[in-house]
């Protein structure tokens, strides 16, 4: 495991830390969301394909993986309900390696996307992956994220750019 992935897996363990008491449900497809937020903020790197979910990065799930060997995480999946995702014993000694930005910046994300659901931050994490594309254009967006997602209305897409651009980018209006 390179140093740059080793870090990433400390700011991983740090996330499932924060969201524990804030999301719903911590678990993979919100793990997989919420880092593909922090690596569009520069805090994580990894490589992304759309799937049906939104964005999805395999390194995103070894390194899950690692971090639950390193007692970083727990990861329980239960029947019907999915997996929960929680911090395991080693999370603070993991977390210590990183540094007051990274930690504000992770904090910041948590706050501004942690309570959502994991279909929302789906929809919110696919809107951000063609964001780029279309640079910000909110028709254009609207297309592309439908053509992929065709269960969601336009309105909610419309809605998923307006919170973007308000908590993720800082924008109003």
């Amino acid at each position: 495991m390179s140093e740059s992935t080793i870090g990433d897996a400390a700011k991983l363990v740090y996330l499932v830390d924060r969201l524990e008491n804030v999301s719903p449900q911590v678990g993979k497809t919100v793990v997989q969301k919420m880092m593909f937020l922090l690596d569009k903020k520069g805090v994580v790197n990894y490589d992304y394909s759309l799937y049906h979910y939104g964005p999805y990065s395999p390194a995103v799930g070894n390194d899950l993986n690692y971090v639950e060997f390193l007692d970083g995480v727990e990861i329980h999946w239960i029947k019907n309900e999915g997996y929960f995702i929680t911090p395991g014993s080693s999370a603070a000694s993991l977390e210590e390696s990183l540094s007051v930005e990274e930690k504000g910046t992770i904090d910041g994300v948590v706050k501004n996307f942690g309570q959502m659901r994991a279909l929302d931050l789906s929809l919110l994490a696919t809107v951000l992956y063609f964001w780029d594309r279309f640079e910000g254009d909110a028709d254009g967006l609207t297309t592309a994220v439908k053509s992929v997602k065709p269960q969601y209305s336009e309105e909610d897409i419309r809605e998923k750019i307006r919170l973007l651009n308000l908590k993720f980018f800082g924008k109003s209006g």
